[in-house]
């Protein structure tokens, strides 16, 4: 059973700019904070410091101590970078959600960039599911938080 969650933002600046500080793991390390419950990240890098493409893993560490280790699925530059994980995180949250992944979309959109950043979570088990909502409510804000501090950079 999977649940989702989106995010959107329109930000000043070209396409292959923004995707470009978007989808960089320092941007990660740098912007990516925690909020309530939700982890920030605390260290990105590719595995064997492979170049970020289809085909590449990358390790995120998290504030919390989680540690991820993502399959990128997509990288389109300066369109869609998708990416996937299924191990790592801890507890509460490893008892709620097995796998997620996170695909982002750029687009121009009246002269500006719109990124649209939406998630997918599955599921350990349909058990889990009315907290799982909680959760989502809570990722979602997680993401428009990094959004928002993704265009906050640019501008400076």
């Amino acid at each position: 059973m999977q649940i989702r969650t989106s995010a959107t933002i329109d930000i000043a600046g070209p396409r292959e700019a923004v995707f470009d500080f978007a989808c960089a793991c320092d941007t990660y390390m740098k912007l990516f904070r925690s909020r309530g419950s939700i982890a920030g990240v605390a260290k990105a890098e590719m595995i064997d410091g492979a170049p970020l493409a289809a085909g590449a893993r990358r390790r995120i560490e998290l504030s919390d101590g989680a540690v991820l280790e993502e399959d990128v699925l997509a990288f389109d530059r300066p369109n869609r970078h998708t990416y996937r994980w299924s191990r790592g995180l801890r507890t509460p949250a490893k008892f709620l959600v097995r796998s997620g992944e996170g695909d982002w979309t750029f687009s121009e959109h009246e002269g500006r960039t719109r990124i649209d950043w939406t998630y997918a979570f599955e599921l350990t088990t349909p058990i889990v599911y009315p907290a799982v909502l909680i959760m989502r409510g809570q990722f979602r804000r997680w993401m428009a938080q990094q959004l928002q501090a993704i265009a906050v950079a640019l501008k400076t």
